[in-house]
């Protein structure tokens, strides 16, 4: 019984470490939302990054 429990402890502590080693800061977008007459909604992200990747505009309808 007590071999079995420090087993558990064990590798919950090994699972528990791993985890917690490979969490990253998220580097997210800024999202904008709009809330115009007659329930419009406008919805925009822009893309925060820390290097230049180009431009491309998307519109959609």
């Amino acid at each position: 019984m007590l071999k079995k429990l420090r087993h558990t402890l064990l590798s919950t502590l090994i699972i528990s470490g791993t985890f917690l080693s490979s969490i990253t800061t998220a580097q997210a977008c800024t999202r904008v939302v709009y809330l115009g007459e007659n329930n419009q909604i406008i919805t925009a992200r822009s893309m925060d990054w820390k290097y230049e990747i180009g431009t491309n505009l998307w519109i959609f309808p």
